[in-house]
């Protein structure tokens, strides 16, 4: 499908793509809140447990912290993603707001955020100590409330070998009642 758009004001792209809209239209957008919105007395965020991640990547070519990958990667989840592929399409697809929140990668050229490419998400996720990743954020939910009973799933991936030439295997766990 083809969609062909006229803009009807000359600087309408500029406007449509400001990281701050002008202030007739400011009414219109939603709020993101920037603190957490759990209630309590929760230690610490779920970001906050992924910067508790250790850095395994070399500082060479290195942009995007990883906290913030880990934490895109996990908004992509939520919000359905089935793959890494699909993962990075909906990081990409963030806006600019959003991507300031997680703490992307900002370009100083632009002055715009950038969000991880696939490659940087596939590197990062799989490069990932999966013991060391599950105890900090098993730690994070048994800090955030008392689990009765968990459901979990698992699904092994195609054509994704770890370097002894292993399937990767993906394991969720969701607590009832959450």
């Amino acid at each position: 499908k083809h969609l062909l758009v006229k803009p009807l004001r000359a600087e309408a792209c500029a406007q449509l793509c400001a990281e701050i809209w002008p202030e007739p239209w400011r009414r219109y957008e939603r709020p993101v809140l920037a603190a957490n919105p759990l209630e309590g007395q929760e230690p610490y965020s779920l970001f906050q447990a992924f910067l508790q991640v250790p850095e395994f990547r070399g500082a060479h070519g290195r942009r995007h912290p990883l906290a913030a990958v880990l934490a895109g990667a996990a908004c992509a989840i939520l919000a359905g993603a089935e793959g890494i592929g699909e993962m990075a399409e909906i990081v990409n697809g963030f806006d600019q707001r959003q991507l300031r929140l997680l703490r992307c990668w900002r370009n100083r050229r632009t002055q715009r955020f950038v969000p991880p490419s696939e490659n940087t998400l596939r590197r990062v996720l799989g490069g990932l100590d999966p013991e060391r990743f599950d105890r900090i954020v098993g730690d994070w939910v048994r800090a955030h409330g008392r689990v009765a009973a968990l459901a979990i799933d698992g699904k092994t991936l195609k054509a994704c070998l770890d370097a002894e030439g292993r399937r990767t295997t993906l394991v969720a766990a969701v607590a009832h009642g959450d």
